[in-house]
């Protein structure tokens, strides 16, 4: 993707979908410094950032195990006045998960529901799944219970990933 991106650079227009798509491809790798040159361009053409870029950024330092930077991100997006919406918190609920503080994710959560931003599936998808699998069956549950209250239902598939680590 990469190559394609830079080979039909100046050939065609790219907009900001083209350069999130590239956010998220690296942020898969956790390549930071390829992130950062991408939003560069991004602004370089004429985009700002949306709360896609912001999320895969967010994900991205995560996974390079840069949870504080993350951190600094996401506080400085309101400045850059973009409000963090499911997504975003989404991302720094999976990093905290990630770096296995767990405390962390569900202030995170608690943070989002404070700010009025809904949850959504993988909200709870993320957050039910790490908690189960650092033991904190509890608080798993509590969130489960509150997944449902929202009336968000669950797949099938969801439920039993929910269930297998406990067997």
């Amino acid at each position: 993707a990469n190559s394609v991106f830079n080979a039909k650079k100046g050939e065609i227009s790219f907009d900001s979908c083209t350069y999130n798509v590239m956010l998220g491809g690296w942020s898969k790798l956790g390549e930071v410094e390829e992130m950062e040159k991408v939003m560069k361009e991004m602004v370089e053409g004429g985009f700002g950032h949306d709360c896609l870029s912001f999320s895969y950024l967010i994900e991205g330092l995560g996974r390079a195990g840069r949870v504080n930077d993350s951190v600094e991100i996401f506080d400085d997006m309101k400045h850059k006045g973009c409000v963090p919406d499911a997504k975003v918190y989404n991302a720094m609920i999976c990093n905290f998960i990630f770096a296995r503080d767990f405390d962390e994710a569900v202030r995170y959560y608690r943070k989002m529901l404070d700010e009025e931003c809904e949850p959504d599936l993988e909200t709870y998808s993320k957050l039910v799944s790490g908690l189960i699998k650092g033991r904190k069956v509890a608080d798993a549950l509590e969130i489960y219970e509150e997944m449902l209250s929202r009336r968000i239902v669950p797949t099938t598939e969801l439920v039993t990933s929910f269930i297998k680590p406990l067997c």
